[in-house]
């Protein structure tokens, strides 16, 4: 893995049944150190997400029915990957002499340098993160004993792992901080390993606050619509306390209460910016983004846009009729 970034999408639909396992292995087996077979003659499917981080790579895949290989590249594959299914399902992963079927959410570290096979069935949506071995060995200097060790799927690091891929999944990280995110992906890594002492705490310092911070955030995203949406609501839905919450934020100099303003302001601008919402009343449009006093919204919106909701949306609809 080199230090450019990118998102790669790739999905089965539309390619022709019998030529999928050519396209699999020609196109992107020799990229990724993989090979392709049929599970049980049935048509292999394969629909995923791959993000390409410096040190890096997250895989997510979904829907999928394949037989798969990874092996060491001629060129080396120095990296370990750590699998698992959030949704469990039905898989199987032999590495090291070592065969196991992990339909209980359990997570698994194998090394790059020695083949792993794995079998994945419809309703097992597998994610791999692979982490450079020195990036790894960094922190997890042991990293080699704890191959095919099970790390349980309640494992709060594994969880937040999850939750942290996910978020990645839908908001593709910005190429300027890709190195950023590359590494709270390898922190939480660490600590879903069990890593202690001080490299533990420097892992916990990185990947898990920011994954925690992010996590907050997407939860409070998907609530703006609620006027009584609070750091205190934010602290028991994620069992931390609200001072713990304002220092995530405050890392960021901001706070919960500005997020939330600044994500219900800007959800306003997108629907009064947007022709097919023309029809809604922009009282409604602000009330269903959270705010609960109209004056208070009419001056930040003010503040931050430099015009009135109105002045904005007759703009943006003059913008849209002349193409």
């Amino acid at each position: 893995m080199d230090s450019a970034a990118a998102h790669i999408r790739f999905s089965m639909m539309g390619i022709a049944e019998q030529e999928r396992l050519a396209v699999l292995n020609e196109l992107y087996g020799p990229e990724l150190g993989m090979a392709f077979d049929a599970l049980n003659d049935e048509v292999p499917e394969l629909d995923c997400d791959i993000h390409l981080l410096p040190g890096v790579a997250a895989i997510r895949a979904r829907n999928s029915s394949l037989a798969l290989r990874w092996y060491a590249p001629a060129n080396g594959n120095e990296t370990f990957m750590l699998n698992w299914s959030p949704s469990g399902g039905a898989g199987s992963l032999r590495h090291l002499g070592r065969e196991v079927v992990n339909d209980t959410g359990h997570a698994f570290l194998t090394s790059g340098q020695e083949t792993v096979r794995s079998a994945i069935s419809r309703g097992f949506n597998p994610v791999q993160i692979r982490v450079a071995r020195a990036l790894l060995m960094a922190l997890v200097p042991d990293a080699e004993t704890r191959l095919m060790v099970p790390i349980p799927a309640a494992s709060p690091a594994l969880r937040l792992l999850t939750d942290y891929i996910g978020l990645l999944a839908r908001n593709a990280a910005d190429p300027s901080l890709s190195s950023s995110v590359a590494i709270h992906i390898r922190d939480l890594v660490a600590i879903a390993l069990g890593v202690g002492g001080e490299p533990a705490a420097i892992a916990r310092q990185g990947g898990l606050r920011a994954a925690r911070l992010e996590a907050i955030k997407q939860w409070a995203i998907e609530r703006l619509d609620r006027p009584g949406l609070s750091v205190a609501n934010a602290a028991a839905a994620h069992r931390v306390s609200p001072r713990y919450i304002q220092m995530l934020f405050a890392s960021e100099d901001s706070s919960f209460s500005l997020f939330v303003l600044k994500e219900r302001l800007a959800k306003v601008y997108r629907s009064l910016t947007d022709p097919d919402m023309a029809f809604r009343t922009i009282s409604d449009i602000v009330f269903d983004a959270g705010f609960g006093d109209l004056s208070y919204f009419n001056r930040v919106f003010r503040s931050t846009y430099g015009g009135t909701p109105s002045d904005i949306r007759n703009l943006a609809m003059e913008r849209h009729r002349r193409g």
